[in-house]
């Protein structure tokens, strides 16, 4: 099952009923606190995978830009993070963790 949210209490509700083993964080989406989801998450889903997806890991972002988003994710406990927008083959090593 994938669930979605459209804001942030509605995914703290859902990270506090359920377990999940995959989650995927858009760091660039505005209107939800992403970082703050992405720790809860972790600290709830300690052996998940966490992806954090953003467009200032790709060739629109520049080194500042790359370098400030990984130390954020490294506080927030991301698996990784992946460029927006999100390619099959840059996915896929990380979906075959999973499936082991």
């Amino acid at each position: 099952d994938i669930d979605e949210v459209g804001n942030s209490e509605a995914a703290v509700e859902l990270l506090g009923r359920h377990s999940y083993a995959v989650a995927a964080f858009n760091l660039d989406e505005h209107h939800l606190d992403t970082w703050s989801l992405a720790r809860l998450f972790a600290q709830r889903n300690p052996l998940a995978l966490s992806l954090g997806l953003s467009s200032h890991m790709g060739a629109e972002g520049n080194w500042w830009s790359r370098r400030r988003v990984q130390n954020d994710a490294r506080k927030a406990r991301l698996t990784v993070v992946l460029a927006r927008p999100l390619l099959v083959q840059t996915l896929a090593p990380w979906l075959e963790l999973i499936r082991q």
